[in-house]
């Protein structure tokens, strides 16, 4: 009672607003979370916060139950969904084999737990990694060739006219995937954006060939890179370089943002191709170069739901 207040008279809530003041979050209204959210979600969910599983304490505390089924033998495989929104993929499938190996007395660093993850790999761009201790994907491109198999892919003109007609789309389906990303973006992701344009901004004054490229931007930019990025994601870290088709993703991606958007200045993408493509100052201390390869992670993280929910 003592903190309930009377509507029409706002100084009677001044005691829940202290309150509320007082806790480790900030009250709002939920549809400024497109722009103004802090802490990861599935998605663009604002109820299911994301948990930092690469801890190994929450690790080890999130699956307790799947241990025990493993370890009873009711459960004898795992399917992993949205792999691609884990801080670090590899890295969580590693301990779910390694600590199956410790419940199962196998052999370290096998591949003994049946591991299948829910990915979906562009053909021109994409295979599983391969130091991912997995079976394979959940199946999209093979559920895509049966799919195949009962189309007729000789109604493709007279479908896409009808389509065509009914909904006035007539463009590429490349271009409007990217239209539909910066909507994505724009709608709900515009808080990840934000919060890497002012990362990168931070980051720019270690180099000195980039500092005056402005927060604004840099913003701009990495919303369009974001936008035209082929596949869902990739998987660099502080421990793990870029492989070969993943430099060629990022190119790619930046290739075209850069054609997209002729006046951002070149000097921009310029910053933000060598900072993906991990091609940091020598002059970059220990510390520094875990605060750039932080960035190249939480970067990662927003790609893929970015690809999602465009696509």
């Amino acid at each position: 009672d003592e903190f309930r207040g009377t509507p029409g008279q706002p100084e009677t809530f001044n005691a829940l607003h202290e309150l509320l003041e007082c806790q480790a979050y900030r009250l709002a209204y939920w549809r400024v979370a497109a722009e103004e959210i802090n802490y990861r979600r599935f998605f663009d969910i604002n109820h299911l916060a994301a948990i930092r599983v690469e801890i190994p304490e929450v690790f080890e505390a999130s699956h307790q139950l799947v241990f025990k089924l493993l370890a009873s033998g009711d459960v004898t495989g795992l399917r992993i969904d949205h792999v691609d929104g884990l801080w670090d993929p590899q890295q969580y499938l590693c301990r779910l084999q390694e600590s199956y190996a410790t419940l199962t007395l196998a052999p370290p660093n096998s591949r003994n737990l049946y591991l299948v993850v829910e990915k979906i790999l562009e053909p021109s761009y994409e295979q599983i990694p391969p130091d991912w201790p997995v079976a394979g994907t959940t199946g999209y491109e093979f559920a895509n060739q049966i799919t195949h198999v009962l189309l007729d892919s000789q109604a493709v003109r007279e479908l896409t006219d009808i389509y065509q007609r009914l909904d006035g789309i007539t463009d590429s389906f490349s271009n409007l995937i990217y239209e539909r990303k910066l909507a994505v973006i724009e709608t709900s992701f515009q808080s990840e954006v934000i919060s890497l344009g002012r990362e990168l901004d931070r980051l720019s004054e270690f180099h000195r060939n980039y500092r005056d490229c402005t927060r604004n931007a840099l913003t701009n930019a990495i919303r369009e890179v974001i936008a035209c990025f082929p596949v869902y994601r990739t998987y660099a870290t502080e421990n793990r370089m870029l492989l070969e088709g993943e430099e060629r993703v990022i190119l790619r991606a930046i290739s075209l943002a850069r054609r997209r958007n002729p006046t951002i200045h070149k000097m921009v993408f310029d910053f933000i191709r060598n900072l993906l493509l991990m091609r940091f100052p020598e002059t970059l201390s220990p510390e520094q170069y875990k605060i750039h390869a932080r960035f190249i992670m939480k970067f990662q993280q927003c790609t893929g739901p970015v690809a999602a929910k465009g696509l």
